[in-house]
């Protein structure tokens, strides 16, 4: 097993059996009464993500994309190690912003420094979520993960053009596809709205050409598209209609604009707008695919 969940199967039960894994050295991690020394780091709003530092480390954070490199131990909250890249000797490797690896990996290793170590708590809503992942891992249950970084690497150049930039922000759309599709609304909102973060950068799209302001205004409108049906299918009709308006600010104005707006003006309960709208949606094509 490993932080991708990718090599589970192979995996060692994590029943009370004999067969369990036994702790892997700790010479690698600071001792308990250091880490205890160390106040805890809230890394979301509502305290359920918490990284302790161990050992400080050097240099510059790891750039968004990076690709990083760290060792690992991970624990269920009774302490049981239920997986190591320390026990296989073998550093794991992922690249940021991917979602390739647990969210709570995902949003603690760009805080911290090459040779940093680190404890990271994390309840089910960033590990394995309520259901867990039987036989491996309970339900609810929350996870300890102690995460030394040892490298990153990124090329800078990679990602300062204007296509780099292009594609970046369709990776976050595609992905933010992938939890639409399943009606994970909430996690799809997040990646439709790093993708338009992405697209917002003034230096990178400064003196750009005719044609590639087209492109960026065409990628922005799509998803905004997608953000404005991920308010509407969550019934949140304000912030629905306000991305509507911005989508008409980028000269959106499509069937499918017209009809996003009109769903976007029924749930604020603005229905001759939300009329108006549809049956300028009808005008511009009348089969409008939802």
């Amino acid at each position: 097993m490993n932080l991708s969940l990718s090599s589970l199967n192979s995996s060692p039960s994590l029943s009370s059996s004999s067969s369990s894994p036994s702790p892997s050295p700790r010479s690698t991690y600071s001792t308990p009464d250091k880490q205890r020394k160390s106040a805890g780091i809230q890394l979301d709003s509502d305290g359920c993500l918490v990284k302790r530092v161990i050992k400080e480390g050097y240099g510059e954070l790891p750039p968004p994309r990076s690709l990083v490199t760290v060792h690992y131990e991970a624990y269920l909250s009774n302490n049981q190690l239920f997986d190591s890249s320390l026990q296989r000797n073998l550093p794991f490797t992922f690249q940021l912003g991917t979602s390739s690896v647990v969210e709570a990996i995902e949003m603690a290793v760009p805080t911290m420094k090459v040779g940093q170590e680190a404890e990271i708590v994390s309840t089910q809503k960033y590990a394995f979520g309520k259901l867990g992942l039987p036989p491996y891992i309970p339900p609810n249950v929350s996870v300890i993960f102690k995460i030394k970084l040892l490298s990153f690497k990124f090329k800078q150049n990679d990602y300062n053009n204007f296509e780099a930039l292009i594609t970046r922000a369709k990776e976050e759309k595609e992905t933010g596809n992938q939890f639409y599709n399943k009606t994970n609304y909430k996690k799809a909102i997040r990646h439709y709205v790093k993708g338009i973060w992405i697209l917002s950068d003034p230096e990178q799209t400064l003196g750009i050409n005719e044609g590639e302001d087209k492109l960026l205004k065409e990628t922005f409108i799509v998803l905004y598209l997608n953000l404005a049906s991920c308010h509407i299918k969550l019934k949140d009709g304000k912030r629905a209609l306000s991305t509507c308006e911005k989508i008409l600010e980028l000269g959106g104005n499509t069937a499918k604009f017209y009809f996003r707006m009109g769903q976007a003006y029924a749930l604020n309960k603005q229905f001759d707008s939300a009329k108006r709208s549809v049956i300028q949606a009808i005008r511009l094509e009348p089969i409008v695919k939802n």
